[in-house]
């Protein structure tokens, strides 16, 4: 017959199953970050681009984002622009030697303590090119 578990052992365990629970919190929160930029490369590969600045945090100040050497965007505004006007799609497109190398694999996540803040890496040898208008 097994004893009950004592007031110290009961505490180690509530211990160690609130642990369990933070890391588990921790690995949701990175495959949900995964699953976005899964969705960010998506919405980018079919030309969808104005549907891109939707997966940035909508009420959170400071939201950033970089892209190759187009610059730093910051703001909602300012992402909202760079995929609306700046990075326009159909203007490219017809852009003699437009190439983009997609950012889509081996992300490297860094989510905070708190779990409040999170930013990101991805890398891919993966690259888009399209022909000039009237081309073949």
């Amino acid at each position: 017959m097994k004893m009950p578990m004592t007031l110290k052992e009961l505490e180690s365990e509530v211990k160690n199953l609130k642990k369990q629970v933070e890391e588990n919190a921790w690995v949701k929160d990175y495959l949900e970050i995964w699953k976005l930029q899964s969705l960010y490369s998506h919405l980018y590969h079919i030309g969808r681009n104005s549907e891109v600045p939707s997966l940035f945090a909508q009420k959170t100040p400071g939201v950033m984002m970089e892209i190759e050497d187009s610059g730093v965007y910051v703001g909602l505004k300012s992402v909202t622009r760079f995929w609306n006007e700046v990075f326009d799609v159909n203007r490219m497109q017809g852009s003699p030697g437009f190439l983009a190398v997609h950012m889509t694999v081996n992300p490297v996540i860094e989510i905070n303590k708190k779990r409040t803040r999170a930013k990101g890496i991805w890398h891919s040898d993966g690259v888009a090119s399209f022909g000039a208008a009237g081309t073949t």
